[in-house]
């Protein structure tokens, strides 16, 4: 039985919609438009270079007329697909201590834009400040630093890079977490630029900042976030120094060798650094990583050393 014309034009309107909807999905359907944080290379105008980062340039630019840091890699340090995957997680990350990711370019070289902290990264912030610092000044940089740490650690995620090349600074005295997740999806190259290569050292199939590093991870090649613990208190030793470089008197062979079998560094002298300061340094490198603190604790004991 034929059905009745208005069923007719009900079924007919129905299957009409349906197309329509079908052929609206294909027509908008773009590459990349699924992932609105992945933007074209033309919507970033690039202004002056800020400096050389480890793994590529830095430059000031300019996103949707807002003033913009952005990251480029060198090709071949990771893959795109994986640092896309990483992103997604990085997102989600909003703390007032961390660095906010805007967008990303996967086009070679890969682009990360990020808000743009004005005064550059806390170790060449710290080297022009030399004699000009409180103990204050230091203890805050690093307590904000734990805070940072503090919500990665409540999110069960890792940073792999704690160092002060990789905490920005801001204006009134702000400090923020940098790259965290992209030594996730770093991979081992012989392409490294030449400030990398002061920091980096190849390891299996990935790019170790030795100096950094717990000894841990570097025996098998797994991270924790102890092993951040551990960075942090390298951190803690750049801020006190203004940037000195960890273990100065070490080559990179002694540095592998020695730490593993007990060695730390001892107590800054010139510049001065307070007991306070130093037994949290060695609460941070202890042996055993669960004998290590929290980052949580980090930022209550930080804010109660005497200055």
């Amino acid at each position: 039985m034929m059905p009745m014309s208005g069923e007719l034009s009900l079924v007919l309107t129905f299957g009409t919609m349906v197309c329509l909807a079908i052929l609206l999905f294909f027509l908008f359907r773009q590459p990349g438009s699924a992932d609105p944080w992945k933007i074209n290379r033309s919507a970033i105008k690039l202004g002056k270079r800020l400096g050389e980062g480890s793994f590529g340039e830095v430059y000031q630019g300019l996103y949707n007329n807002t003033p913009v840091a952005v990251k480029t890699l060198i090709p071949g340090t990771m893959d795109p697909r994986d640092f896309l995957k990483e992103a997604q997680i990085m997102k989600t990350m909003q703390h007032p201590n961390l660095i906010q990711l805007l967008a990303v370019c996967t086009e070679q070289p890969i682009y990360i834009i990020t808000e743009l902290m004005k005064n550059g990264s806390l170790l060449d912030y710290l080297k022009v400040r030399v004699g000009r610092l409180r103990l204050y000044d230091q203890i805050e940089m690093a307590a904000q630093v734990a805070s940072g740490m503090d919500y990665l650690e409540m999110k069960n995620y890792i940073h792999r890079d704690l160092a002060a090349r990789n905490v920005l600074v801001g204006e009134n005295n702000v400090y923020k977490v940098a790259d965290f997740g992209l030594a996730r999806v770093l991979q081992a190259t012989p392409m490294l630029s030449s400030q990398s290569k002061l920091y980096y050292i190849p390891v299996g199939k990935a790019i170790f900042p030795l100096r950094w590093t717990a000894p841990e991870a570097i025996a098998n090649e797994r991270f924790t976030i102890k092993c951040d613990v551990w960075s942090f208190g390298i951190l803690l030793y750049e801020i006190m120094t203004y940037g000195k470089i960890p273990y100065p008197d070490l080559n990179n062979s002694q540095v592998k060798r020695m730490v593993p079998n007990g060695y730390r560094m001892p107590c800054p002298v010139d510049p001065y650094c307070s007991k306070d300061v130093y037994k949290i340094m060695l609460d941070c490198w202890k042996e055993n990583k669960h004998d290590r603190p929290t980052f949580r604790s980090l930022k209550i004991t930080l804010r109660n050393v005497r200055v």
